[in-house]
């Protein structure tokens, strides 16, 4: 799901092109522009704090983060309701947001 910045977090559209195999990518046909991958979250990062960030951008429809990551490794989806505010987050976003 892309690189992993040093000091930044990745965020990537999940419709990235080699983001996901072509049938798991068949399965988010049509929702996949409102949905971004959040990576390299702090370890036990809270759903409150990201919806807290993310949701300066838009509607949020669903968070997802990864239970049981190793160390650094921590990730998220995050659904927006409307595509252009999950661009909208990503454009402010990718390789610049900062989790405590």
């Amino acid at each position: 799901f892309g690189s992993r910045p040093q000091g930044g977090r990745t965020i990537v559209p999940s419709s990235a092109p080699g983001s996901l195999t072509p049938q798991l990518a068949d399965c988010f046909q049509g929702m996949a522009s409102k949905k971004l991958f959040v990576g390299s979250l702090p370890d036990g990062i809270q759903e409150s704090l990201i919806s807290q960030e993310f949701g300066k951008y838009g509607q949020i429809e669903d968070i997802f983060v990864k239970q049981g990551c190793e160390a650094t490794r921590q990730w998220a989806f995050v659904t927006f309701a409307r595509p252009d505010d999950a661009q909208r987050a990503k454009d402010a976003t990718d390789r610049l947001l900062q989790f405590p």
